[in-house]
């Protein structure tokens, strides 16, 4: 469109007499037609089906090549079941697994066919990631540098993620860093560094690395002495294979003395190596170390990446290191700009990189200067818009993750659009095209929107060629959303509720539907128990996933849940209501704010628990390193709602409740139990990361506390605890109650018969004992748990007394029992609170 300068799609030639239109504009509207409205969506389910038994009917038989025609079919008819939203989200990654698990069976077959044929096809080769350096490649000595000087690596990719590309450069320093202090090339982590990145790179420069590592005098321990030698003083094969492994002979090795007892060791000198014999490897060892989820393969290389990689530059001040990586030889020749300067650029040496980037190849890879410039090119065009960006650090992120030569536009849109809700503008301008939309002082959105290209017009024509660009693609997706706007509005979301039968929300579950009556159920029973409104509760429940059938969630699904309270307010629903639907999705992220208003917790509460409960009764598990329907994130987002908004409910009772009232399945006691601990778990994570140390966390965790409330009360007690001088003397005598009650099976049920206590210390412990269980009564009821350990602290010289002066495993069994009950009596009051044997005996300032 821009080559030919015409404003749609369908007016680009397609020769000299026709337009793409002429050619596919029918076949668009009518495959456009059947897809999203007349397709049969039951015929489709069923297809997707029969797709799949013949896929694995195939792969049964060793059919790969036509198994792999029914894995296109049922992927296309997926497509279209998403397409017509027949598919709710949770049943969505179901279907995805469907699909990638028919395709890896496919993948495998193929590959056992072709793998019993020997693979006639493969292009057979010797490939190494990094092969060094080759005799014939090894330059003259003083090529090199004969002082330290800068590393540069830069790997040349196609366009990658936004999200990766500062977490890899980031860590591909590191990396390096690592390596070359390991390769005795610099002297420390903290040597001067810097990472770089683009969409087409990730660069590491490292300061001051030297021409070759030294002579070294090593010392290498060995096997134990008694180990190494016999009675008579003859080296065991333990010593004669430490030596072979220094290479020296046996009678060479010596004994050194250290904290772990005597040992034999081997005192050799290393020889030194040039640097460009150990940056090949040091360079491979980062490389390979980045965490990577997904990797790509290309070309006929074994070489994995997250994208392809083009180019690699190695350079050791002004000197290539000469080494493959990738499958590539790494050069001094770097690449400008795709449509700036698209030629190669050499690097005369490492430290003229970045200028030489930015002056001829119109790059700007120092990934915070190319942000600032961006910031700085909106400043300007806020000037001309007449009002203020949206201030979103993460989209700004993005946008400099997106272009290596940044330029701001100042873009307008149809005023008439803005009868449209603002979420719905800013979605399309910051979800869909990476725009920064423009408010006024008041914050009021304006008609304007400032984005960010990836090249620099070369006159005012161009500028305004890419202006209208723009805002013709803003102009059709934002005509679009009015379109849905108007049509969602023909209905209520009440009438909606009834399509939410035709979309599954899990096989197993039934529909979203089904799960809308569970949750308006649900809500009820906790609103009962709050205390809250349970008439909006319900009715919130009720309505809150009927705009997942909406036009315009269907279009913009970042929307479910802010277009529900859109079209409730309209509607004319109660402000708690509309507020709750709005805010039931909160939060979205670990870190996201939670719903502010009571009805809008309890509705994301029961969301949450009927998932969670629904999916783990059908089987879906969660793995270490899989997720597929954010299992752990609901849970702690059920967690923090509670905690940090001070919901006061029993998380057992409450999930006993989402058993009994489901009936697609039917959750046991132990599928409750095992969610219940589930849940909890995720705790430790949240409360690690607040500071709070492994073992208190262990010591409320034993208990296992119902009201999740409940646990972040004692914990905190826990760590006030810590703080009392009797700390050390409390946690050590309970560590040798826990001890006793272990040995003596606890005698659960034995009371303390106090006309059994004989001696002086275990009397006075018992009497106060008893006088402090009624204290804390009432303090029990308060939850005030950091109150309760602190008058328990007065035990301390009680206990140890006792301990001092008294056998708890008398010989007399009455009187053993009875003092196995008065030390299990003494626990159950700390128990009150946490298992304070768990805890370690070091205060948090310690």
């Amino acid at each position: 469109m821009y080559v030919q300068g015409v404003d749609s799609v369908y007016d680009l030639r397609w020769n000299d007499s026709l337009s793409y239109g002429d050619i596919y504009l029918q076949n668009e509207q009518e495959q456009s037609a059947y897809n999203f409205e007349k397709a049969d969506t039951d015929v489709l389910l069923n297809q997707f089906v029969n797709f799949e038994n013949q896929c694995n009917e195939l792969v049964a038989l060793r059919l790969s090549l036509p198994a792999y025609e029914q894995v296109l079919r049922a992927s296309h008819t997926f497509n279209l079941l998403d397409a017509r939203r027949v598919i709710g989200v949770t049943e969505r990654a179901r279907y995805i697994g469907r699909v990638r698990n028919l395709a890896r069976k496919v993948a495998e077959t193929y590959y056992a066919s072709r793998e019993a044929k020997d693979f006639p096809r493969l292009l057979r080769r010797e490939e190494s990631a990094v092969t060094g350096l080759r005799s014939e490649e090894v330059p003259a000595s003083d090529v090199w540098p004969e002082a330290p000087a800068t590393l540069l690596l830069e790997i040349g990719t196609e366009e990658l993620p936004p999200d990766a590309v500062n977490r890899l450069s980031a860590e591909l320093e590191q990396n390096l860093k690592q390596e070359l202090l390991v390769a005795g090339l610099i002297d420390s982590l903290e040597t001067d560094s810097k990472w770089y990145a683009t969409p087409r790179r990730i660069s590491v420069s490292v300061e001051k690395v030297k021409p070759r590592r030294e002579d070294a005098e090593v010392m290498k321990r060995g096997p134990p002495l008694q180990r190494a030698y016999d009675d008579r003083g003859v080296p065991s094969a333990a010593a004669v294979g430490f030596a072979n492994s220094c290479g020296v002979d046996v009678s060479k090795l010596i004994s050194i003395e250290t904290e772990k007892g005597k040992f034999v060791a081997c005192r050799f000198t290393e020889p030194g190596r040039e640097a460009y014999e150990l940056i090949p490897s040091c360079v491979q060892n980062a490389v390979s170390g980045l965490s990577i989820t997904k990797k790509m393969r290309w070309g006929n290389s074994e070489s994995e990446f997250v994208r392809p990689v083009h180019w690699v530059v190695l350079l050791h001040g002004k000197s290539v290191v000469p080494c493959d990586i990738f499958s590539i030889s790494s050069a001094s020749e770097s690449r400008g700009h795709r449509f700036h300067f698209p030629e190669p650029i050499t690097i005369r040496d490492a430290d003229s990189y970045l200028e030489l980037l930015n002056s001829t190849g119109k790059v700007k890879a120092d990934w915070g200067v190319r942000r600032q410039t961006i910031l700085e090119q909106i400043r300007r065009c806020e000037k001309s818009a007449g009002g203020l960006a949206m201030n979103d650090e993460n989209l700004l992120d993005q946008v400099t993750n997106l272009v290596e030569w940044p330029f701001a536009f100042c873009g307008e849109f149809d005023s008439v659009f803005l009868n449209l809700p603002d979420e719905v503008l800013v979605s399309s301008m910051r979800s869909h095209q990476k725009y920064f939309p423009v408010f006024d002082a008041g914050g009021k959105l304006l008609p304007r929107f400032i984005g960010i290209a990836n090249i620099e017009p070369a006159s005012e024509k161009v500028e305004r060629r890419i202006v209208k660009g723009n805002e013709r693609v803003l102009h059709a997706r934002l005509s679009d959303a009015k379109f849905f706007w108007e049509q969602d509005r023909n209905t209520t979301l009440e009438q909606k509720t009834s399509l939410l039968r035709n979309l599954m929300f899990h096989k197993a579950l039934g529909s979203v539907l089904s799960k809308s009556v569970r949750m308006s159920e649900l809500a009820s029973y906790v609103a009962s128990k709050l205390r809250a409104d349970g008439t909006a509760a319900h009715r919130s429940a009720a309505l809150s996933k009927a705009d997942l059938v909406t036009e315009l969630v269907g279009e913009f699904p970042d929307l479910q849940g802010s277009m529900g309270r859109r079209y409730a307010e309209i509607e004319g629903e109660s402000s708690a209501v509309a507020t709750a639907i709005g805010e039931h999705y909160s939060p979205r992220t670990a870190n996201d704010a939670l719903p502010q208003s009571e009805v809008g917790r309890i509705v994301a509460i029961t969301d949450r628990i009927d998932s969670l409960l629904g999916l783990m009764a059908a089987g879906e598990k969660v793995k270490a390193d899989r997720d597929p329907f954010s299992l752990r994130r609901m849970a702690l987002a059920v967690l923090r709602i509670i905690i940090e908004c001070d919901v006061d409910l029993d998380l057992n009772a409450l999930l006993h409740e989402s058993a009994r009232i489901y009936v697609e399945v039917a959750p046991d006691d132990d599928t409750v139990a095992n969610v219940f601990e589930f849940m909890l778990e995720r705790l430790r994570s949240y409360y690690l990361d607040q500071g709070y140390l492994a073992d208190e966390f262990a010591a409320v965790y034993e208990l296992k506390p119902a009201r999740p409330l409940e646990f972040d009360k004692r914990l905190r007690a826990v760590r006030q605890f810590r703080e009392l001088a009797e700390y050390g003397d409390l946690i050590a005598a309970n560590k040798r109650i826990s001890n006793i009650l272990r040995q003596s099976g606890e005698l659960k049920g034995v009371q303390v018969k106090p006309e059994l206590l004989v001696e002086q210390s275990e009397l006075q412990l018992y009497e106060q004992a008893m006088n402090l269980s009624k204290q804390i009564v009432p303090l029990i009821r308060a939850s005030d748990h950091g109150e309760i350990l602190r008058k328990l602290a007065v035990l301390r010289d009680p206990i140890d007394s006792f301990f001092d002066d008294v056998m708890v495993m008398a010989e007399d069994k009455q009187i053993r029992r009875n003092r196995v009950a008065l030390v299990g009596f003494v626990s159950r009051l700390f128990r009150e609170v946490a298992e304070i044997s768990l805890l370690q005996p070091v205060k948090v300032n310690g």
